[in-house]
């Protein structure tokens, strides 16, 4: 993940940003060129979801967006795979030197395999062939060239730079006699509790968690009191996030805040902490079962 994002000060003597572009589009193209999944290629995967999460718009204001950015020439994309090409990338971002180089090879394998993208990524890479590896330079000529074919044309990348096979699992030790289980401990005073809550590993992920719901939940309802991390809700926390990411915890923030019925305004029920430490009521969430927009053209129940 890139902790910084290279963005020169002359992109506001650029007319075609300057003018070209509406607000939100300066924006959106301002995140694209300096947001944690760029990398030094400027192409790279990032989700619609994951954008609209960063900068906390909903999902068809950030569709508008990627749509305005590909069709004034800015960016390439493809929404079945989510892949995203700067285009004038590697006029600002340049290989520098081939120990730089050496990482193109793994960063292409890690992308999916889009012609119409990965061309003209190959085009800008040979300008600084002499800094990549050397028997990489040919297949990046061919791939180079596969733009113009109309024939289906296979990924010619060599094998090496792509994600390897999983390697054969090891053999299975002897079956041993569990051992017995330990008695159970009683159960924590608060202090005692508090205590484990606070050696746990996982506490910062989950106080992280609490904390962003707390303020969604401020937005939402004004004399709402905050939640506490116990560690019931810990225990909740590392499960859930077993199941999904940290990101999608924020994704499903914003899917409640911009629910009506999540938030109570169509029924006398609301979504509370708990409810969506519910793995099943997790999914539902972030499926969209619960938006506005699915729930006006639904007259069935939720359930």
């Amino acid at each position: 993940m890139r902790t910084y994002g290279r963005l020169l000060t002359q992109i506001y003597e650029d007319p075609a940003f300057t003018e070209g572009l509406t607000d939100q589009g300066k924006l959106g193209f301002i995140y694209l060129k300096t947001c944690q999944h760029s990398n030094l290629l400027g192409c790279y995967v990032v989700k619609p979801l994951y954008m609209s999460a960063d900068l906390n718009w909903d999902i068809e204001k950030t569709q508008r967006t990627i749509e305005e950015l590909r069709t004034s020439g800015k960016i390439q994309y493809d929404s079945s795979t989510s892949l995203v090409r700067i285009v004038d990338w590697f006029e600002e971002n340049k290989i520098d030197n081939p120990n730089v180089g050496k990482s193109v090879p793994t960063l292409i394998g890690r992308l999916p395999f889009v012609r119409e993208i990965l061309s003209p990524l190959a085009r800008d890479l040979l300008r600084w062939a002499e800094k990549l590896p050397v028997s990489y330079v040919d297949a990046l000529k061919i791939l180079a060239e596969t733009e113009t074919r109309s024939e289906p044309v296979r990924n010619p990348l060599p094998m090496g730079i792509r994600p390897q096979e999983p390697e054969p699992l090891p053999e299975p030790l002897p079956y041993q006699e569990p051992e017995p289980s330990p008695e159970p401990l009683p159960k924590p005073l608060p202090m005692q509790e508090a205590a484990k809550i606070a050696d746990d590993p996982h506490r910062d992920e989950c106080k992280q968690a609490v904390e962003a719901w707390n303020q969604t939940s401020r937005r939402i309802w004004t004399n709402k009191r905050p939640c506490r991390l116990t560690e019931q809700r810990v225990h909740k926390f590392v499960a859930l996030f077993g199941h999904i990411t940290p990101r999608d915890w924020s994704i499903m923030l914003i899917k409640v805040k911009n629910s009506p019925y999540l938030c109570g305004e169509t029924q006398p029920w609301c979504a509370t902490i708990d409810w969506l430490l519910n793995p099943e009521n997790a999914d539902k969430v972030l499926e969209g079962n619960y938006d506005e927009a699915v729930l006006r053209s639904s007259s069935a129940s939720i359930c």
